[in-house]
């Protein structure tokens, strides 16, 4: 499946990529609240690699792996993700170039289709 790829914080859209596989993977929850994880998140990390205080945690289930059409591979765990046919991926990437009042629009007009 193809996939729209945004960066943890959805704050700088990635690229495209396609949904591979699924895996297990493994991710620290630091005390702020945020996530953190090896850069290949399959691989356990040791004691010395997660930061202090951050709790280590093995997915349950498993977690999505894109290869992005770069090349790269990230995880579900690191990224945010949706299928490229999705319309709300759309509205997503166009949402920075809308000023308020389009973009509660927007918000409403969705709202209104899932119900």
């Amino acid at each position: 499946m193809r996939v729209d790829v945004w960066n943890g914080d959805h704050t700088k859209y990635l690229g495209q990529g396609t949904y591979e596989a699924d895996t297990v993977v493994y991710f620290w929850v630091n005390p702020d609240g945020s996530l953190g994880s090896l850069h290949d998140a399959t691989e356990k990390p040791d004691e010395d690699q997660i930061p202090p205080g951050a709790e280590l945690c093995k997915s349950e289930k498993d977690n999505p792996m894109i290869l992005m059409d770069n090349g790269g591979i990230v995880y579900g765990c690191q990224v945010w993700w949706s299928p490229t046919e999705d319309k709300n991926a759309s509205t997503i990437k166009t949402a920075k170039s809308l000023d308020l009042a389009e973009l509660m629009k927007l918000a409403e007009e969705s709202v209104e289709k899932l119900f």
